[in-house]
């Protein structure tokens, strides 16, 4: 819970001191932003059949990438080769295959604009594979800040949330038919002696109190945190000028990278990492229900609350890893932004952001600022190695053990 809270604090920091925030360039978003134009856009010097042949080609690499997500990563990796529990029968498939598929279409982009270049003489002037998004950082920023800032309000509730559930009560989970799709789970509640006369409160009316705190609760702090986060462009910001002064690119990339940090953090703390066997049904936050289901002639469409909350997680720390990769490359000319002979950055409009401050320091400075990400990225792969090693002792010793009961058998 304190985890979670720092991380949102610290993200609030960070959309206060980024200079990119007001840059007039134009917003890149590597993987995602040719993917994007790839899929969606109108290449200008293609005519129908082009554009036809173009889409054609975009779902090929895009039932590609939902394949090998499908049986590569998921089946075959994940479930079979790693043993995840989490992963089990259909769970997490399509987490895997939207993974996938988006890589796919990156690497499908790149293959089309250079098949366009060798065969279509217009190509040659229009640079159809970048990052670009259409609109400026500015713009990318007010549309990207409410959703981040949001996801990590919805994070801090959603682990109050998980701590103040009633796992006792399974009767609703039978009666949905939920139980044949999760398997094993906690019995009983796994943080008994937490907030015993809250839980109480919280659980009353048949979930109908918690149902109804979470969205009020939620929304309030949604509000409040967008209002925050957005008060350096309402220019109420003199608070926040005393408390924290102007930071350098070295301590914002440091900053994206202790958030990035306590992020992956928050998914080892789980009470089921590394091994993600015991997994206990917890309900989908906002929702009386442990699930959502919808039913197709060809497929089902499950959404657990356990999956729910993992997807939340991740797509948060997507977030982050692009804010620190953001943070460490800054440079003010490649975002149409100059310096004062401090240091601050001056807009393109010609303000002075007195919040932010770019010194020039060495690229072997700034190497420093992946440290904290390094050292967490070592113990999460440790945790999940050492688990996988003490995962075939277990099954060696219960090979041995069955071979032993086998050959007693045998010999009486």
């Amino acid at each position: 819970m304190v985890n979670i809270t720092a991380i949102t604090l610290l993200n609030c920091v960070l959309f206060l001191k980024d200079p990119i925030a007001h840059s007039a360039a134009e917003a890149e978003l590597p993987v995602l932003g040719p993917a994007m134009k790839f899929m969606f856009y109108h290449y200008a010097y293609l005519d129908a059949w082009g554009m036809i042949f173009k889409t054609i080609f975009a779902l090929v690499y895009l039932a590609v990438g939902l394949f090998f997500g499908k049986y590569v990563l998921h089946d075959f990796l994940f479930r079979n080769r790693f043993e995840w529990a989490m992963f089990n029968d259909d769970k997490g498939s399509w987490f895997c295959m939207c993974l996938s598929s988006l890589w796919s279409l990156y690497a499908g982009c790149f293959i089309f604009n250079a098949l366009e270049e060798l065969c279509n003489p217009k190509a040659n002037d229009y640079d159809g594979f970048n990052d670009g998004l259409g609109f400026t950082f500015g713009e990318f920023h007010e549309f990207l800040s409410p959703f981040s800032l949001s996801f990590n309000v919805f994070t801090i509730v959603m682990v109050f949330d998980d701590i103040l559930q009633d796992r006792n009560n399974d009767a609703n989970a039978r009666s949905a038919g939920t139980v044949s799709i999760f398997g094993s789970f906690f019995e009983g509640d796994p943080y008994p002696n937490t907030w015993v006369g809250l839980k109480k409160i919280y659980r009353a009316g048949n979930g109908f109190v918690r149902v109804a705190l979470f969205w009020i609760v939620a929304v309030l702090l949604i509000t409040f945190h967008i209002l925050v986060a957005n008060s350096y462009h309402l220019e109420h910001d003199w608070a926040h000028k005393s408390l924290i002064p102007a930071m350098s690119e070295f301590d914002r990339s440091m900053l994206a990278a202790i958030i990035t940090s306590l992020e992956l953090i928050c998914i080892m703390q789980d009470e089921e990492f590394p091994r993600f066997n015991a997994i206990h049904r917890v309900r989908l936050f906002g929702f009386n229900s442990y699930r959502i289901h919808i039913a197709f002639r060809q497929c089902d469409i499950v959404v657990t609350g356990k999956w729910f909350n993992y997807s939340l997680v991740l797509f948060t720390l997507l977030i982050n890893f692009i804010m620190f990769d953001y943070q460490f490359t800054y440079t003010p000319d490649f975002y149409q932004q100059s310096l004062t002979s401090d240091g601050f950055i001056i807009n393109t409009n010609g303000k002075i952001l007195e919040k932010a401050k770019y010194l020039g320091v060495p690229r072997s400075i700034m190497g420093l600022t992946v440290l904290p990400m390094a050292v967490t990225i070592a113990g999460f792969v440790f945790c999940l190695v050492r688990d996988a090693h003490l995962k075939r002792q277990e099954k060696r010793k219960l090979k041995d053990l069955q071979a032993l009961e086998f050959s007693v058998s045998e010999a009486l």
